[in-house]
């Protein structure tokens, strides 16, 4: 019985970040939404309207131009995807 509850819980730890990922909309969605100004580039001004942390900016910025395309968000939105799964694996082998 503790054991069928032990891999309910463990189960359940491992599908709420999977379900984050599922709810992560089309970087569109979120490109037009974030581009407040409809001028095609997501700037410093925009993003700090996003509840992102500033810091994150240059890390989809990836030419270091200033300013975000749809393209550096696709990207972002991909590496942020990868983290999620990288930290998922890593909590993973901690669970005993």
């Amino acid at each position: 019985m503790r054991r069928a509850f032990a891999s309910v819980i463990v189960l359940i730890g491992l599908a709420a970040p999977l379900a984050a990922q599922a709810r992560i909309p089309p970087a569109e969605t979120i490109f037009k939404a974030w581009d407040k100004n409809k001028d095609g580039f997501i700037t410093p001004a925009e993003w700090a309207t996003t509840k992102r942390k500033a810091d994150e900016f240059p890390r989809v910025d990836t030419n270091g131009d200033g300013k975000i395309t749809l393209e550096e968000l696709k990207v972002g939105i991909v590496k942020m995807k990868a983290d999620q799964a990288k930290k998922l694996k890593t909590d993973q082998t901690k669970t005993p």
